[in-house]
């Protein structure tokens, strides 16, 4: 992400999860991080990952506008969807009312 231009700060707070949840959380992680870096005026982004009540909670925010692109294909998004929902989580994207962007995935461990 530092060769694009995007600086990302990371504050990951997890123990060791299953394999199958610690590959979905890698892929969204990724797919998140590459939407700032592709599609937003972002020069920041924060990734947070966390367990709370038994489940990692994954948040990425980004500093950029909060922007909808109408158009775009929306795979990225549904795909992270549907990685978490695989397992049994969720996933939201969207604007934030204060600026920028923001996923979080919930995913069971």
């Amino acid at each position: 992400m530092r060769r694009s231009g995007l600086t990302v700060d990371s504050d990951i707070d997890v123990g060791e999860p299953p394999v199958e949840v610690d590959l979905a959380a890698a892929r969204i992680i990724q797919e998140a991080l590459t939407n700032v870096s592709r599609h937003s005026a972002a020069g920041r982004a924060r990734l947070s990952v966390a367990e709370i009540s038994g489940k990692m909670v994954i948040t990425v925010e980004d500093d950029g506008p909060s922007v909808v692109f109408p158009g775009g294909s929306g795979y990225g998004v549904q795909g992270m969807k549907e990685r978490a929902m695989a397992l049994g989580g969720t996933l939201e994207a969207g604007p934030r009312p204060e600026g920028g962007y923001r996923v979080v995935a919930e995913l069971p461990l």
